[in-house]
Formats: structure tokens, sequence, C-alpha cells
């Protein structure tokens, strides 16, 4: 695991710890990711509210892999300038929305 992989894994842990080892919560985001999973692929639903007080959704679909889920989340957080958040769906839901 390279040094960015690991720094983004600590911020989803970080986020989503309340009390819990970091092993289980990785395994808890493997097991999402696995269980949302359809023809390979998983949905993420993100919505926000830009600096300027702009609300947005979006949909996305990408690979049911660790690796592109942070890769994903890299790019996601890069781009931000206000509040936001993401869900983990099947692909079929996140079409569906968009």
């Amino acid at each position: 695991m390279n040094k960015k992989t690991k720094r983004l894994l600590s911020r989803w842990y970080a986020k989503n710890n309340n009390g819990v080892d970091s092993l289980e919560i990785r395994q808890r985001l493997i097991n999402t990711i696995t269980n949302h999973t359809e023809h390979g692929m998983i949905g993420l639903l993100t919505a926000g509210t830009d600096c300027d007080g702009y609300s947005w959704q979006y949909n996305h679909v990408i690979k049911a892999t660790l690796e592109s889920f942070n890769s994903w989340l890299k790019e996601f957080n890069r781009g931000l300038d206000g509040p936001a958040d993401y869900r983990i769906v099947v692909p079929s839901i996140a079409k569906e929305k968009g």
C-alpha cells in the first residue's frame, strides 16, 4: 500500500471511526463495496454545497475495488470548496438518480 492510499484510508477511518478498531473499519469499507457491487462496479451518490451557497448532486459509477474507491475519493475531496458527502450504492440506483 502506497503513502497516498494510506493517507486516504486514514482520512476515511477518521471520518467514520466511532471508537472502533481501524482494521474493523477497513473491513466495513471492503464489505460495503462488496455488498453494493453489480457487474464489478459500484455507484456513488454525492451532494454538497459550494462556498457561494450553490447546492449540487451528482452520481458516479466506478470499479468495485478499494483502489478505485480511494482514487475517486482523492479526486472528490480535491475539488471541494464547501461541505459535501457521498454514499456508496449499487450502480443501478446511481444511474436511476442521474
